[in-house]
């Protein structure tokens, strides 16, 4: 199992959501993690307006300062801590499932020949795969 995530990277993936860079499927749950930060200090006027300045210059003094805040929170309450920290790793997860499932393959086929790969490729390691002889 992976080490539960920080509020560093709790806070990062939550900002993602403000700047679009979340992806189509990993919109849905960058928003509840934002909203799941908004909602817990709500009504703390201080923090309420931190996070309205992260909404509108994503000022990084300011989401550094959100994140220290959330820190000590997470810190203070186990049930906050598991909600953030498991909206993160579902993020974190899917993620990398996107990544692992983004393949690219060029095959240069120099007579009439036909050729049919069927398969599935995983941590290749970034090396070129060559089928047969390369020349």
């Amino acid at each position: 199992m992976t080490d539960p995530a920080t509020a560093v990277t709790v806070v990062s993936l939550a900002v993602k959501f403000l700047e679009g860079m979340a992806g189509k499927s990993g919109e849905t749950l960058t928003e509840k993690l934002w909203d799941a930060i908004k909602s817990r200090f709500a009504g703390r006027k201080k923090v309420e307006e931190t996070i309205a300045q992260i909404e509108e210059t994503r000022d990084p003094q300011a989401i550094q300062k959100l994140t220290t805040i959330v820190d000590a929170e997470m810190i203070q309450d186990d049930d906050f801590a598991g909600e953030v920290q498991q909206l993160a790793q579902q993020i974190i997860n899917l993620t990398q499932n996107q990544t692992q499932t983004q393949t690219s393959m060029h095959f240069e086929v120099k007579d009439n020949s036909k050729m049919n790969a069927v398969g599935e490729l995983k941590n290749t390691g970034g090396g070129d795969v060559v089928f047969g002889d390369k020349s």
